[in-house]
């Protein structure tokens, strides 16, 4: 897995382990906002089958929005999921986004879609939220926000 995740670790026999994620999301996501504590511990959110999981979900539209405000710049980043279930398409937002890390070009097989395999909610200590997702052939994306929505 990415050296990227925190809480979500590959065994020694090579098996994704959520063990120390959950039990790290139920003592920190409790103070999280509503949106974002709903979704990060939603179980079906993780599984490897099932209409909500976004397992083998497909990177369909990565959006960076830039709005002049009085205090400046902010940023806020859609990103648009294809589930594997049922291809409905799923859009997270995250709002107050201060630093976006991405690798968009998969390793081989450029012209193929990429699964995601993993994802992992996290915060740090200056009270920013990241969220990091994990697709096959090398693809990551790593975005810290304020503010989380779900359409």
């Amino acid at each position: 897995l990415a050296l990227m995740l925190q809480h979500i670790y590959n065994d020694e026999r090579g098996v994704t382990c959520f063990d120390r994620y959950f039990d790290h999301l139920k003592h920190v996501a409790p103070s999280w906002p509503p949106a974002l504590r709903d979704f990060a511990q939603d179980d079906a959110r993780y599984v490897l089958n099932g209409p909500r999981t976004l397992h083998d979900a497909w990177l369909w539209q990565l959006r960076v929005h830039k709005m002049n405000s009085p205090t400046g710049v902010t940023t806020s980043v859609e990103l648009e999921l294809e589930l594997a279930a049922d291809q409905s398409r799923l859009k997270l937002h995250y709002l107050d986004v201060n630093g976006l890390h991405t690798q968009l070009t998969p390793l081989r097989w450029p012209d193929k879609p990429v699964d995601l395999l993993v994802h992992e909610f996290s915060q740090d200590d200056g009270g920013m939220f990241r969220h990091v997702l994990v697709f096959d052939r090398g693809v990551q994306v790593d975005i810290r926000f304020g503010g989380f929505g779900v359409a």
